[in-house]
């Protein structure tokens, strides 16, 4: 199961507003999205700013899926937990799905692979971005994961 996937059946909903703001200066790695596979970033909206190429987001990490790169001043770096970084919102499908509501508030953005638009049939990046509550809005200090994959308390009947 998809961290995207325990998000959804921990409550989350998917997006669907923008706003331009001022990077705050300084290099800030963007995300570099694998071509195929799918991949996922989670952080704490930093601010959202407007770029030679669009819109984008900057995140302070708080989780990453492990093989996830950015594109640092010097080649590709490994995205680690409390780094900064940018995230592209210039495609189609994470057009208006970060705003400055959610300056301060952790989201979570995953590549979901690719479609094939019917009209043009050209080929666009599918993006999801959910929204991640904070853990006392469940009224526990458990995380999302393991809200999600909470073992059943029925009795199976195994003799085991």
């Amino acid at each position: 199961m998809s961290r995207t996937d325990e998000l959804r059946i921990a409550g989350a909903t998917e997006r669907g507003g923008s706003t331009n703001g001022t990077s705050s200066g300084g290099f800030t790695p963007f995300v570099r999205w694998p071509s195929e596979e799918y991949a996922w970033v989670e952080g704490v909206v930093v601010e959202l700013w407007e770029g030679k190429y669009g819109d984008n987001v900057k995140l302070k990490v708080t989780e990453a899926e492990p093989e996830l790169t950015a594109k640092g001043e010097d080649g590709d770096i490994p995205i680690l937990p409390d780094q900064e970084l940018n995230v592209g919102l210039s495609s189609a499908s994470l057009k208006d799905t970060v705003t400055e509501d959610d300056i301060g508030k952790r989201i979570h953005i995953a590549f979901q692979g690719w479609k094939e638009s019917p009209a043009s049939g050209n080929r666009y990046r599918v993006f999801t971005v959910l929204p991640i509550p904070e853990p006392e809005d469940y009224g526990t200090e458990s995380s999302l994961s393991e809200l999600a994959v909470a073992p059943s308390t029925e009795d199976d009947e195994l003799p085991f």
